[in-house]
């Protein structure tokens, strides 16, 4: 993401990373932003943006004449030679500002949503359901050991369902509002997304393949052996690598299973084809995205393989996407129920990055700064309506 730096020249250079790009007046900035849908949104043409969105965030501060006021402005933009803003500061205090910049949005907070966390249960072969600890990152399978990723060993509740045996077929699940890490016997590490489940065999060691079954989302880095595949099934998609770095989205309320390959390759095929059929699949490459629904062909798409994995890194990133389906991602880890006052609201494009880690009033207060949406949170539940 480019940074538009802090500077007291006439102009403001922009850099992707360390690298500069491009200066930028501050006059042809706010020319920029004044023409965008008569200041009402912070858009300029959506087709030009490869983000489709501008997102702006500003520090409350009294101007005085002839003093310096600082605006923090966020800024998720590609256009042109610039290549996108993020945050970024300036000194005036004579520019008459567009209204997008006037902190007149706030979304109504009855009370406060925080993020997600550490949340998981494993569930044993005998049904017992162990709650894993929040202050842990993940468990680890380690021989006949299941342990967390500190080494402390995880015991089952009774010393009878302490045997190796209970431990053969495991379901690791996260509620909303929950993620977990958890290391395979053969080394394979999978990240677990909210409202996600894996299961898996305590050992691969037997078996031909090394198969495990997803429902939900969860990044694999899987250990590379090409004498024995590594598989997942998700509903009726099969995906199979011999070692690779890849994201699977598979919850029932999105549209289709979205398979993203960030390294190697991967094949994907269905498991919904008649008897007498035979579906060969598609290889994925890294940076595509294959889109699986059940009776029509895998479509693939080329994207940025970092957008779809970044809940891995703590973060959310939406590029042109519906706010239906920003909402939903950001329901699973807020553990809220979205409500749509009118449901055409939902089919804005909005995009930007946030973090994880911010209350979803934050979040909220800034996509209401993208477009023509406003939010009321009451309880947990968030209320969307123009």
């Amino acid at each position: 993401m480019a940074i538009l730096r802090e500077s007291n020249a006439d102009t403001l250079p922009v850099y992707e990373g360390n690298s500069f790009i491009a200066n930028i007046s501050y006059e042809d900035l706010i020319d920029f932003l004044n023409q965008l849908d008569n200041g009402k949104n912070i858009y300029f043409h959506k087709l030009n943006f490869d983000l489709g969105t501008v997102l702006i965030k500003t520090r409350d501060k009294k101007l005085k004449p002839k003093k310096i006021s600082t605006i923090l402005v966020r800024v998720a933009v590609i256009a042109f030679t610039i290549l996108g803003f993020a945050w970024f500061s300036f000194n005036n205090n004579k520019i008459e500002w567009p209204a997008a910049f006037r902190n007149e949005t706030k979304v109504v907070n009855s009370k406060s949503i925080v993020p997600g966390s550490n949340k998981a249960t494993l569930t044993l072969a005998n049904g017992e359901t162990i709650s894993l600890s929040g202050s842990q990152t993940g468990i680890v399978i380690n021989g006949s050991n299941i342990t967390y990723s500190d080494g402390t060993r995880i015991e089952a509740g009774n010393e009878h369902n302490s045997s190796t045996s209970q431990f053969n077929d495991l379901k690791l699940s996260t509620p909303s509002g929950g993620q977990y890490q958890a290391t395979l016997a053969d080394g394979t590490k999978v990240w677990l997304n909210a409202k996600s489940s894996l299961k898996f065999n305590l050992s691969f060691a037997n078996s031909a393949q090394r198969k495990v079954e997803l429902n939900g989302e969860a990044y694999f880095e899987v250990t590379k052996n090409a004498r024995q595949p590594f598989i997942v099934i998700a509903s009726k998609q099969q995906t199979e690598v011999l070692g690779t770095h890849f994201n699977i989205s598979s919850y029932a309320d999105e549209r289709g299973i979205k398979t993203t390959l960030s390294e190697g390759s991967i094949k994907v095929s269905s498991l919904a084809v008649q008897p007498n059929q035979h579906d060969n699949g598609v290889i994925l490459k890294p940076g595509q995205q294959s889109t699986f629904i059940v009776d029509k062909p895998i479509e693939i798409d080329q994207i940025d393989a970092d957008d779809a994995i970044a809940w891995k890194d703590g973060k959310f990133a939406f590029r042109k996407e519906p706010l239906e389906s920003i909402m939903r991602k950001l329901a699973r880890w807020y553990d809220v129920e979205i409500v749509y006052q009118d449901p055409e609201i939902s089919k804005q494009i909005l995009g930007g990055s946030f973090t994880r880690s911010e209350e979803i009033s934050s979040v909220l207060t800034t996509l209401e700064l993208t477009g023509d949406v406003h939010f009321k949170i009451q309880g947990k539940k968030v209320v969307v309506a123009k």
